[in-house]
């Protein structure tokens, strides 16, 4: 495990990408996609386009250089979906084989976190955000809390315990349309925070 040394300076220096995903950041990170998902990805001069078949979900994992050395942590992405997209892209936390949860943006415009097992999907915040070109989305997880920020700005707190370790953050991208469908993410960030900071 890493030392206190290295670890206080991952706690004061956030990991980013500008064009996050596999063979597009040279950061040092790992961004693995799982075999066999329904999903492609592209590095281009706009960030990580992340096309989905139809009906089809996928993640594009993040594993820091250095592991996850607290469980705590601020994860941020800019989100540009598709025309016309009918689905949901956002950011994984608290990955692992139990499940995981979803902060996301849809092309409904609704904001919100999922709470998702391996034997269901449910949202545990939704709320809805102005209709732009992109957003920012931020999610925090810290304690049993996950919260959701778009745009810079806090949107909601949900005080949840179901998935407390973490084996993999993700941008993860949700089509529920019966045609492709595409995100682009960019200007990645992740930060660790101390188990006493609160977001």
């Amino acid at each position: 495990p890493p030392s206190a040394r290295v670890i206080a300076a991952m706690l004061s220096s956030p990991y980013t990408a500008r064009v996050p995903g596999p063979g597009c950041d040279t950061g040092g990170a790992a961004w693995p996609v799982t075999a066999g998902e329904p999903i492609t990805t592209q590095c281009g001069a706009a960030g990580l386009r992340v096309e989905a078949a139809p009906h089809g979900d996928g993640a594009v994992e993040f594993l820091p250089p250095n592991g996850f050395a607290t469980q705590n942590y601020r994860v941020s992405v800019t989100i540009a979906l598709g025309s016309g997209f009918v689905g949901c892209a956002g950011i994984f936390t608290r990955a692992g084989p139990a499940g995981r949860y979803f902060t996301n943006i849809c092309g409904d415009n609704a904001v919100g976190i999922d709470e998702m097992s391996t034997r269901r999907s449910s949202p545990i915040f939704l709320q809805f955000t102005r209709r732009a070109s992109s957003h920012r989305i931020t999610a925090v997880a810290q304690g049993l809390d996950q919260s959701i920020y778009v745009d810079g700005t806090r949107v909601g707190t949900i005080a949840i315990g179901a998935f407390p370790a973490t084996d993999y953050v993700g941008l993860g991208i949700i089509n529920v349309s019966n045609r492709p469908g595409s995100a682009v993410f960019s200007h990645f960030s992740f930060t660790l925070l101390p188990a006493s900071r609160h977001a």
